[in-house]
C-alpha cells in the first residue's frame, strides 16, 4: 500500500504543474518566442532520453514551443525531474538555438 504522504506529494505536484500550465495559457509568464517552423515540432526532435521525454510527455509538453515557454524552475517542479534530465533538456534546446523562458 502506498504511503498517504506519497499520494499527497503526487497530488501537490500535479496541482503545481497545472498552475504553471494555466499561467502559460493566460500569458502570465514571460514567453520566449520560437519560430513557428521549429515550435510546432514534437519534442521528439530533441532526441531526449526516454526518461526526459516521458517526464515532459506526462506533463503534457508535446512541442518545442510548449517546452520553450517553461522556465528551468518550473520544469524542476515536475515530479522526477532532476538536474541530469534538466541539463539534457537545456542542452538539446540549445542545439537548435532555443533557451527556456526566464520567469
Amino acid at each position: 500500500m502506498e504511503n498517504p504522504f506519497d499520494q499527497l506529494d503526487k497530488r501537490l505536484a500535479s496541482i503545481e504543474i497545472a498552475i504553471i500550465q494555466i499561467q502559460h495559457i493566460l500569458g502570465l509568464s514571460k514567453l520566449h518566442q520560437v519560430s513557428d517552423e521549429i515550435g510546432q515540432k514534437s519534442i521528439r526532435v530533441l532526441k531526449l532520453s526516454r526518461r526526459a521525454y516521458n517526464l515532459l510527455n506526462i506533463s503534457k509538453i508535446y512541442t518545442v514551443n510548449e517546452l520553450s515557454k517553461w522556465s528551468k524552475e518550473d520544469l524542476l517542479y515536475i515530479r522526477g525531474m532532476g538536474q541530469s534530465s534538466m541539463k539534457e533538456i537545456e542542452d538539446a534546446l540549445l542545439e537548435i538555438g532555443i533557451k527556456l523562458s526566464h520567469n
